[in-house]
């Protein structure tokens, strides 16, 4: 199993606080049958508090940790990518990191509202050669509103990322 949207890495953002917790949140999820987790800060904190740098090194430090306690989980590198005009530009300056490498792309919504800007900021990012997958979906209240909006975008070729405890609780 793959874990495509976890904040884990330490002190980055508002997940794992500690190299400890990171370590402890890798065993849960290698005992649940996790074998690779995409690390995914909000872009929005490696850009003011970090670099794309510390994260690579840091992604390497816990996985040696995690390695070093027996576990063969990896954590590899992505990033929580808000929907906001500037998306295009910052993909185009390597600062809105894709998902390991690929052409895929966690994208956040705006949790509340509907800015104009959504589908045109979408279309950009798809004419970039980029998959959007969109992140939790249903806590998102445009789509809670408009379920026609998120099914459009799934015919467009975006994907979807559903948080596991709005499924099972």
């Amino acid at each position: 199993m793959y874990d495509i949207h976890a904040h884990i890495l330490p002190g980055v953002d508002d997940g794992a606080k500690t190299p400890e917790d990171t370590v402890k949140m890798a065993q849960v999820a290698a005992d649940t049958g996790t074998k690779i987790i995409l690390a995914t800060p909000h872009r929005k904190d490696v850009t003011e508090g970090s670099s794309v740098a510390h994260i690579r090194e840091l992604i390497e430090d816990m996985n040696e940790r995690i390695t070093a306690q027996g576990n063969d989980l990896k954590l590899v590198l992505g990033m929580e990518n808000h929907l906001d005009v500037d998306l295009p530009d910052e993909i185009e300056a390597g600062r809105a990191l894709p998902m390991n490498g690929s052409r895929y792309m966690l994208i956040e919504m705006p949790f509340f509202g509907r800015p104009n800007y959504i589908e045109d900021v979408l279309f950009k990012v798809q004419l970039q050669g980029i998959t959007p997958v969109l992140a939790h979906p249903e806590r998102i209240e445009a789509f809670q509103h408009d379920i026609d909006l998120l099914a459009n975008f799934v015919e467009r070729g975006m994907l979807t990322q559903v948080t596991a405890g709005s499924v099972v609780g």
